[in-house]
């Protein structure tokens, strides 16, 4: 065997032997079989007879060090496992091999470029295939359409070819070296290449065949490539295909064209350059992804093309499709699968989109890598706008020179490198050439967080030139220079913005900034997109309305993409059956990130988060309002942009008063894109009697691939009044009794009663009939288990003793009659070497018909941060279960993530309460309660009325700060009851902008009241 150990160090080679890239297309035997290439029913490509998978089980050997190869022949020879392609090598057969890796920036070899270890790490594949007589007489190709990090092929012992870039499709011809009857492919694969400097994304590290690989037959003479060029006319009355064909010139080739709905739109003869024209075009876009169908017959074979017609302009710094403005509502998506790793089934891509489409979402990053090459088809058939990112990320380099220079020269060290020209624009032509044809693909992207320089501008000179018709993205390029527009003069701002990108981008920068310094700044000319915006990790994302509200007010802002669509984490199978999320370290894997890679608005098994909801609620497609002049009478104005509301949607509304549904309507309102209509309901003012909620929401009128008939796109609900809920609990009015024993006051009034330590100062006591429900002393607490958004924020909460803090009373003092009795404590919370860092005086005042009237003036030391909450916390006793609330829900709800959370009366249970973030934290909070009871299966348990926030968990705070996986929480038979003045906001600091003030718990004095009872 040939085996040239230099290639995969060479920073001169990308490719040998490889074909040059070209669109992807399968050839059929007939139209019919043909319509079956890619259907939201599955991937019909096995049912060509000019494709062969070869996908299944290869043999396989793992060696740790490639270059210590000196036979490879023998080494093949003693091959004595099998491996199922495609796959990577880290998470099959056990780990045996290799274990997953999880970093985001450093590189996992040093840092070196273009240098890699001496020792790199292979897999050696082999499998056989059996051609038929008939096969054999045909043009014989090999594609890959994705391997880590570099690949050798042999075909029948013989060297054939050698690629790199992973994320990329390969295809090399092999017809002079395979024969009717049994052939041999042999494949190694390095771990890594040079090209692992330019694919250092934030993601888990795998190797392997990771994506299907297959054979083609072809004519001997055939089509190599198809170029579909779409254009449409401003005044979008007319469109034209503009067909570049690259094929032999004495291959006849005919064309049919058909319209969505079958109609025969064009016959023929094709040249390699044929121009379609097409009157009243029918339009392509996220809300009717109408597809035209090419077919091209040439010899023995069909190719087919779904054929989306749309316009992409840029104008007064504003995107539009199609003559109409419109707004990225996106997500980044990486490949994740939790068993799988980086191969991710079709069925599997299917489902991410339409879970997708499901919350509103119309838009897609494929970040940091080009994806499955059939991904952007799906996009195309249901709707989704691709920005189709270049296999290139850099993000380690930044340790290549002094730190001071760690976000400038050093990230620039590659890309601004003449020396990796080459390889950048391969990567680039290879996008582009795979993904042409795509009306889905919107934004051709350089990279991901990979510098600026002299390759990422010849990128974009070649995007622009090959493909007009499109947006170029690049992440730093304004990224970097954004400091340029902080300032004040003129032409310091003129140097900020980045000219060889069409669109400037951000990644999580504060609202205001984007405002000021992008949308109304004249000095730059480019609208702006936030490629990655509200991190969604853990507990998360918070404050999603504010961006979308200045989405909508400016033209000039084109939306952006919430970071990330999916936890990526490596499922691992526990003896006792249950599953593991895993993270970065939990395989002894340096460097790592830890949980940092758990990020997502779904889990690993694609259910929705709570966060996910959150997102739904803000891309809600419309808003409504009340009109102050006539009661029953509202306003929707749409937020959908190229169809009317009424095609898809019914308007449902439903009027609760105290709870309880009063009036309920069903609407087929006609609202066109960006208009405002008003409509008269059923509701009358004398409906509005009490706590009066109306809500809104938008029902499908039509079954979707992703929706039934009656599922919903979300909701917005009004506050018609403001009135307080009122439980209607009446009780029996009783003497009030105190007696002391030893430390321990206890004031009953008729079956309930209270106890009180007057040492500490706090309630330790709480019996209604018979049971008593604290199996703890009530405490009041400042700490919260910290979410992933507080990774910053907690750093001073610590440092200033907030999640050690011990209370220690000053003082108590009793007073009263036979009508209430009430027992004051001063205390302070305090933590070693601190001085106190809040005061409390609480009052508990037990009235005759048996409640706990709560008030606690508090004083917070100016020192301190913003408090993460403040509360009284319970523990109760085991059996208490049920959760009746009136209040934020059903979804938990914090002071700025409560988009997917209506004011209504809610029923729950203590169990369901939490989430189970894979790294446990704070969950389960219900912003805005006005009423809620805890109780036991008979329905017996205590109440709490006031303003105030409550969770009630199984697991306690200590607990859910230090356990470091869900799977290793082990609930408490106890409820764990917190009772909150308030709660400090979620945000998305985890690697976005600080917690907007507004919602922090900043207040230094503050006055909590509250009111429990039994029942």
């Amino acid at each position: 065997m040939n085996f040239d150990k230099t290639l995969y160090r060479s920073l001169a080679v990308q490719h040998i032997g490889c074909e040059a890239p070209r669109a992807y297309f399968i050839p059929y035997q007939s139209e019919n079989i043909s319509d079956g290439d890619i259907t939201l029913s599955g991937s019909g490509r096995e049912r060509s007879a000019y494709f062969k998978s070869l996908c299944g089980e290869w043999d396989f050997r793992w060696l740790p060090s490639v270059d210590r190869i000196t036979d490879p022949d023998a080494e093949f020879a003693a091959m004595d496992e099998k491996i199922t392609v495609p796959g990577c090598w880290q998470v099959e057969n056990g780990m045996k091999y290799d274990v997953p890796q999880y970093t985001n920036i450093n590189y996992p070899i040093p840092c070196d470029p273009p240098h890699i270890p001496d020792d790199v790490p292979c897999g050696l594949y082999r499998r056989f295939f059996t051609l038929t007589p008939e096969q054999a007489e045909k043009r014989v190709y090999i594609n890959f359409e994705g391997v880590d990090s570099a690949f050798y092929l042999w075909i029948n012992g013989e060297f054939k070819a050698y690629s790199q870039v992973s994320h990329c499709t390969t295809e090399v011809e092999i017809t002079d070296l395979v024969t009717a009857g049994r052939n041999e492919i042999r494949v190694i694969v390095t771990k890594w290449c040079d090209g692992t400097y330019l694919e250092d994304q934030d993601m888990w590290r795998m190797s392997g065949i990771f994506r299907e690989t297959f054979l083609l037959f072809r004519d001997a003479e055939h089509i190599k490539d198809v170029f579909v060029r779409t254009e449409v006319s401003e005044d979008l009355s007319e469109a034209s295909l503009k067909l570049e064909i690259d094929k032999p010139e004495n291959l006849p080739v005919t064309l049919r064209l058909t319209a969505p709905d079958g109609t025969v739109i064009c016959e023929g003869a094709a040249d390699c350059r044929t121009v379609i024209g097409i009157s009243s075009p029918i339009l392509w876009n996220d809300e009717r992804p109408e597809l035209y169908t090419l077919y091209l017959h040439a010899g023995n074979e069909v190719l087919r093309f779904p054929v989306g017609l749309r316009r992409i302009d840029v104008k007064n710094k504003t995107v539009l499709l199609n003559g109409r403005k419109f707004k990225a509502k996106g997500v980044d998506r990486h490949d994740s699968h939790p068993i799988l790793g980086h191969t991710v089934p079709f069925d599997h891509m299917l489902r991410d989109l339409l879970i997708m489409k499901a919350n509103n979402i119309n838009t897609v990053r494929t970040s940091h890598y080009p994806n499955d090459p059939r991904f952007a088809a799906l996009c195309d058939l249901l709707g989704i706008y691709v920005c189709d990112e270049a296999d290139i990320e850099t993000h380690g380099v930044q340790v290549c020179g002094p730190r001071e220079t760690m976000y400038t020269t050093n990230w620039d060290c590659l890309t601004d490198n003449p020396d990796w020209t080459a390889a950048y624009l391969d990567r680039a032509e290879r996008l582009l050439e795979r993904d042409k044809n795509h009306p889905s693909v919107i934004m051709w992207s350089v990279g991901n967080e990979s510098g600026i320089g002299m390759n990422h501008r010849l990128m974009s000179d070649y995007f622009r030139r090959r493909d007009p018709s499109r947006l170029v993205h690049s992440e730093d390029g304004t990224r970097r220079v954004q400091e340029y527009l902080h300032s004040d003069d003129p032409a310091e701002q003129e140097k900020g913005w980045c000219r060889y990108a069409d669109i400037q981008s951000l990644m999580y920068p504060q609202v205001d900034e984007i405002v000021k310094y992008y949308a109304e700044n004249p000095v730059v000319p480019q609208p702006l997109f936030l490629c990655e915006y509200s991190h969604a990790m853990g507990n998360g994302p918070g404050d999603l309305k504010k961006y979308w509200k200045a989405f909508y007010e400016h033209d000039a802002l084109f939306g952006g993409c919430v970071w990330e669509f999916c936890d990526h984490s490596v499922a691992v199978k526990l003896p006792d059956g249950r599953i593991k999320y895993t993270y970065g370290g939990d395989f002894g894997d340096t460097p790592n990130d830890g949980n940092f890679c758990v990020d997502g608005l779904v889990f690993p098994d694609r259910r929705p988060s709570s966060g996910m909801n959150e997102l739904k609620s803000a891309l809600f497609p419309a808003e409504f309002a009340a009109d102050p002049e006539k009661p029953g009478r509202f306003t929707m104005t749409s937020r959908r942009f190229f169809t009317d509301i009424a095609e898809d949607f019914d308007v449902v509304y439903t009027l609760e008063v105290n709870g309880e549904v009063i009036r309920s309507g069903r609407l087929n309102l006609h609202c066109q894109p960006w208009e405002t209509v008003s409509f008269d309901t059923a509701i009358l003012p004398s409906d509005i009697t009490g706590a009066a909620y109306v809500t809104f929401e938008l029902a499908y009128n039509h079954p979707t691939p992703w929706a039934k008939t009656g599922d919903t796109a979300g909701f917005r609900q009004i506050c018609l009044s403001d009135s307080r809920f009122t439980p209607g609990n009446i009780r029996t009015v009783y003497p009030v009794t105190a007696e002391t024993a030893g430390n321990i006051l206890t004031v009953t009034a008729g079956e309930t009663s209270y106890g009180f330590d007057t040492v500490s100062g706090m309630p330790v006591s709480m019996v209604h009939e018979g049971r008593e429900y604290l199996a703890r002393p009530a405490a009041f607490s400042v700490w919260r288990a910290p979410t992933d958004n507080d990774r910053y924020i907690r750093n001073s909460w610590q440092s200033e003793g907030l999640d050690r803090l011990t209370s220690f009373c000053r003082g108590t003092e009793i007073t009263g009659d036979a009508d209430s009795v009430t027992f004051t404590a001063k205390s302070a919370l305090a933590a070693d070497s601190k001085t106190p860092s809040v005061e409390i005086t609480a009052s508990y005042t037990v009235t005759g018909d048996g409640r706990l009237k709560i008030k606690s003036n508090v004083k917070v030391a100016e020192r301190l941060p913003f408090l993460p909450r403040f509360g009284l916390d319970l523990v109760l006793t085991e059996g208490i279960e049920n959760l009746r609330w009136f209040g934020f829900g059903p979804d938990d709800s914090y002071c700025d993530k409560r988009l997917s959370a209506g004011k209504g009366l809610f029923t729950s249970t203590v169990t369901d309460s939490y989430e189970h973030p894979i790294k446990p934290q704070e969950s389960g909070n219900h912003y805005g309660t006005e009423y809620a009871e805890i109780t036991a299966l008979n329905h017996q348990g205590i109440a709490a009325e006031g303003i105030f926030e409550f969770s009630a968990l199984h697991y306690s705070v200590s607990q859910l700060g230090t356990v470091g996986h869900d799977c290793d929480l082990v609930p408490s038979p106890l409820t764990f009851l917190s009772l909150n003045h308030a709660v400090s906001g979620i945000g998305s600091n985890s690697c976005g902008p600080e917690l907007d003030g507004k919602y922090r718990l900043s207040a230094k004095e503050f006055t909590f009241e509250l009111e429990l009872y039994g029942i």
